[in-house]
């Protein structure tokens, strides 16, 4: 007696792993390079075309003797491994990154063989489709090993505009691609979605116009200073700036009439602040400033100014006629 009751447990122990061979859901592991952003990049996307096998049985093709083979629905959500909801890239692979030091990213997915879904956006959390119950035969896996091709395309996308104002740097983007289904649609499988990005250091400038004096009326210099926003994304919202003009030679400044004949001189300072006195502007010198770090339009501020100031004596001295220059200012992440 004692014989047959140890045969009978290792029978019931062969069917169990039978009917768990029979069901399958596998998704393919993702190929992950590192990411790499510059200003003028455009919108930063991954992409990657998976094979996703929903079977009730863990084979490639039929077995004689074997169940019938079916393809099984299925349902995928990718998640953010860190606390906050939504897919965010965090600098330094810190959780506490907040502003600009974090970026938001999005994920959709698109079923390639049966249209069920195309470009769905996917939100933390939450599978897609939401209930593997209602998801019918027209949003289904393939056999093993996807022998008919990829069925499923994932999508990564970070907007150009987040990432032009975001702080330079290394950050890690830590998410995972979860799904289920099988026969009956228990089965489940991840696959780390772990993205190293890198943003390049970089200066933007903003509200920057043209000086213009208009006639002078016969009295006194003439001085304008022109203020504007230095937005420089790395750590210390350092930069630096080279300044130079058309009609310069040396160190003095000039402004010219139309045919060049003619000149007249004025100084020319910068300042990293709105309306400092800022430093005299000399030739092949460059001046060190400190921008805005955090927004690209410095709060809806000014931060940085140059001032042309032309003397009483020059004035008197020029002949009548209209005169210009152009002032070209190179910013430099330092």
């Amino acid at each position: 007696m004692p014989k047959w009751f140890l045969l009978l447990i290792l029978i019931i122990s062969a069917d169990l792993a039978v009917a768990r061979e029979r069901s399958i859901f596998k998704i393919e592991t993702p190929v992950l390079a590192p990411l790499t952003w510059a200003v003028g990049d455009g919108d930063l996307i991954w992409t990657a075309e998976l094979c996703v096998a929903s079977s009730n049985y863990n084979n490639t093709t039929f077995v004689s003797g074997s169940p019938m083979m079916i393809k099984r629905p299925y349902k995928i959500r990718v998640r953010d491994l860190k606390a906050d909801l939504g897919y965010n890239f965090y600098l330094d692979n810190l959780a506490t990154s907040v502003g600009n030091a974090r970026v938001k990213a999005t994920f959709k997915y698109t079923d390639l063989k049966n249209g069920a879904a195309t470009n769905q956006e996917l939100l933390d959390d939450q599978y897609k489709p939401p209930d593997i119950i209602f998801a019918g035969e027209m949003h289904t896996g393939q056999y093993k090993s996807c022998l008919d091709g990829k069925n499923l395309r994932l999508e990564m996308t970070i907007d150009a505009l987040a990432l032009t104002g975001a702080r330079a740097g290394n950050y890690i983007g830590n998410f995972r691609l979860q799904g289920r289904g099988g026969t009956d649609g228990t089965k489940g499988q991840g696959k780390a979605l772990r993205f190293g990005l890198d943003i390049a250091q970089s200066v933007q400038v903003s509200g920057l116009n043209d000086i213009e004096f208009g006639q002078w009326d016969g009295l006194g210099p003439l001085s304008a200073t022109e203020s504007f926003c230095v937005f420089s994304n790395n750590n210390n919202a350092g930069y630096t700036v080279d300044i130079g003009t058309d009609h310069q030679i040396g160190d003095q400044h000039r402004m010219a009439t139309s045919d060049n004949t003619t000149f007249i001189n004025y100084n020319l300072t910068f300042d990293d602040s709105e309306a400092g006195a800022g430093t005299l502007v000399e030739e092949a010198l460059p001046i060190s400033g400190l921008g805005n770090n955090s927004a690209t339009d410095c709060g809806s501020s000014n931060n940085a100014n140059v001032t042309v100031t032309v003397a009483e004596t020059d004035l008197r001295e020029a002949e009548t006629n209209e005169y210009d220059d152009v002032i070209t200012l190179l910013i430099r992440p330092e």
